[in-house]
């Protein structure tokens, strides 16, 4: 759970270091993620994109395998940053060979000083016998492909003046092999990034129900949900050419991740408006989707246009919703990602708030944003609970 109280320090010596967990882009719904992945724990903000857990969680390597919003996860190795913290920390894992470190700060600065502190670092582990060298980045931190592709270690500072040691970095080139790898990826129709397919799932905690997702397109949510040991997915899309392509993927996805090879998976045709025809007596723990957002945007849309856009999505999401309220169970929970159009200055929004809670569900997180500032569709994500 996400907590307000006091940021927790431990004394010096860390014999139980306290963890933080460094988010990507959008920390709003990583720092969801989180709390839905870790729900006995406590994490406290210390910046908006650096969360700090008191306890040390176990395995931080599996658990950011499962994250898609989190990008490093690092122990926090003294309350106040020294180049003797440092040194004692590198040396005490040396194992031989050249040392490869890199000294980043999360406020961002990238200045002489912070050169001087990895130099300082460096002549230290050099009056020990160990031969170092300091990694440096032109971005203020060091990216995650440079951790997980030439093993250097990674120090932050936080923004309390505390130094933590990195110990599992995000795998970005196993996001991207999946996205631009598999066998089929509309560009025509909008792709949804692995990264916030699998932020999706995870929000869903599924457990050990079956999933959904009746706009599945390529099948990007059910991959993900493969991924992260979702025994069961279903997939549904009113196009035949959408359910071809995602049955392809995720035949790709089995081979590739033996991991995935017992999941249950099924893709078929179906309108949405029709789940429960189509579905039977069958119910599902949860219904994770993007559904359709309207037609490409071309940017010269007027304003009337957009409107109708957002009125003919209006009601197919409602209809959706009505739908998904008959195939979950009870206490199941839609995880939606949903459009706003943008023109001019103003932004067009769905208010589709009081029409789902009339359907029998309440709002239980978001709406998240996952967008660039100057996209013309802005995706938000929001969760909801069937009552």
């Amino acid at each position: 759970m996400l907590a307000n109280d006091p940021l927790f320090v431990k004394d010096t010596a860390m014999p139980h270091p306290a963890t933080v967990f460094l988010l990507g882009r959008t920390p709003e719904i990583a720092a969801a993620e989180l709390a839905a992945v870790l729900p006995q724990e406590e994490l406290f903000p210390l910046t908006p994109q650096v969360l700090r857990c008191p306890a040390a969680v176990p395995d931080a390597t599996a658990l950011l395998s499962r994250l898609g919003g989190t990008v490093k996860i690092g122990y926090v190795l003294a309350k106040k940053f020294t180049p003797a913290a440092v040194a004692d920390a590198i040396a005490h894992q040396h194992s031989g060979g050249k040392a490869l470190f890199a000294i980043s700060w999360v406020d961002g600065q990238k200045n002489a000083a912070t050169l001087a502190a990895g130099l300082n670092v460096k002549t230290l582990l050099k009056q020990r016998g160990i031969n170092a060298r300091l990694v440096t980045s032109r971005a203020p931190q060091l990216p995650a492909a440079a951790i997980n592709r030439h093993g250097a270690r990674e120090f932050t500072v936080l923004s309390d003046g505390s130094v933590a040691r990195i110990v599992a970095a995000q795998d970005v080139d196993d996001f991207t092999r999946r996205d631009v790898g598999r066998p089929h990826r509309d560009v025509k129709s909008g792709t949804l990034p692995p990264k916030l397919a699998r932020m999706m799932v995870n929000l869903a905690r599924v457990g050990a129900g079956t999933l959904l997702d009746p706009f599945c397109g390529s099948g990007t949510v059910l991959s993900e949900a493969m991924l992260s040991d979702v025994a069961s997915v279903l997939g549904s899309d009113v196009s035949a050419k959408a359910v071809a392509e995602s049955q392809a993927n995720l035949r790709w996805l089995q081979q590739q991740y033996p991991e995935t090879a017992a999941a249950h998976w099924q893709v078929f045709i179906a309108d949405v408006r029709q789940l429960e025809k189509t579905l039977g007596r069958q119910k599902v723990a949860a219904v994770v989707t993007e559904p359709y957002l309207g037609p490409p945007r071309r940017g010269r849309e007027t304003r009337a246009q957009l409107q109708q856009v957002v009125n003919e999505l209006m009601t197919l999401y409602t209809d959706a919703f009505g739908q998904f309220a008959k195939v979950l169970s009870v206490g199941g929970r839609v995880v939606f990602a949903q459009p706003s159009f943008t023109h001019g200055g103003e932004v067009l929004k769905l208010e589709l708030d009081a029409a789902v809670t009339q359907l029998g569900f309440t709002r239980t997180g978001g709406p998240y944003p996952y967008h660039r500032p100057d996209q013309h569709v802005l995706r938000s994500i929001s969760v909801w609970a069937r009552i």
